[in-house]
């Protein structure tokens, strides 16, 4: 993610779709981090015209962080709309069953775990969505 925005490739495709594995790792944690340098390092205002928070809010994350509480920081950092269902299969680390943290997650409703279990992954894939009656 962050060589995606330092690159200024988000800049310059800012209609790119792009979806980070394992919850975008350490890149949610890092950007206070990398916001900061850019705002204290004219050299990295020159490559991008934003903060690099601003870029890492049109990603989209996907759900794989095998933890309910990190779940919620990745959904309170940019939104429910922007996380998908991640599952690692077949790899065997994957989480079995899938989507089991986000089953697991009493804070979100009902809504939000039906736009992460699939309407985000349709919208992102530019399929049209069914809005249950």
């Amino acid at each position: 993610g962050a060589s995606l925005i330092f690159s200024g490739i988000m800049e310059k495709l800012p209609n790119l779709k792009v979806l980070l594995a394992h919850g975008g790792g350490s890149l949610p944690y890092i950007l206070p981090r990398m916001d900061h340098g850019w705002e204290n390092w004219t050299h990295l205002q020159e490559l991008i015209s934003q903060p690099p928070s601003h870029y890492a809010k049109k990603f989209y994350y996907d759900s794989l962080v095998f933890d309910p509480v990190n779940l919620k920081y990745l959904i309170d950092k940019f939104g429910d709309q922007r996380i998908m269902l991640g599952t690692d299969y077949p790899f065997k680390m994957a989480e079995i069953p899938a989507g089991r943290i986000l089953q697991e997650s009493f804070h979100l409703t009902e809504e939000q775990k039906n736009r992460i279990f699939g309407l985000n992954a349709m919208e992102f894939l530019g399929l049209k969505t069914i809005q249950p009656k």
